[in-house]
């Protein structure tokens, strides 16, 4: 079983929405209004997503594969971290209740 230390304040993972936005959008001086369009999602949602408010799903990952050549899996593997951290800072939290389950002895 892993037991990995939780990443620091500095090394939080980034959202794919704001590394999409900072690195594809803004490189290519695209609004959401046309990204949304070459990539036929709606420009609301997108903008949920750019803006971190809402997570990258499978379906949009393989979107902005296609139209800008990001990988699909790594931009779920950096929601995924990205979530993993937002969860961690509430771990005590969220464990509180939780009892261990002991191996039964064989």
């Amino acid at each position: 079983m892993s037991h990995e230390k939780p990443l620091g304040p500095m090394q939080s993972p980034s959202h794919p929405g704001a590394v999409v936005r900072e690195d594809v959008l803004k490189e290519m001086r695209l609004t959401v209004t046309r990204a949304a369009e070459l990539l036929g999602v709606n420009r609301s949602n997108l903008s949920q997503f750019l803006n971190e408010r809402q997570d990258v799903t499978p379906e949009l990952a393989l979107k902005l594969e296609a139209g800008f050549g990001l990988e699909a899996g790594m931009l779920l593997r950096m929601q995924v971290s990205h979530n993993l951290a937002k969860a961690r800072k509430r771990q005590a939290e969220i464990v509180a209740k939780v009892r261990r389950v002991e191996p039964v002895p064989g």
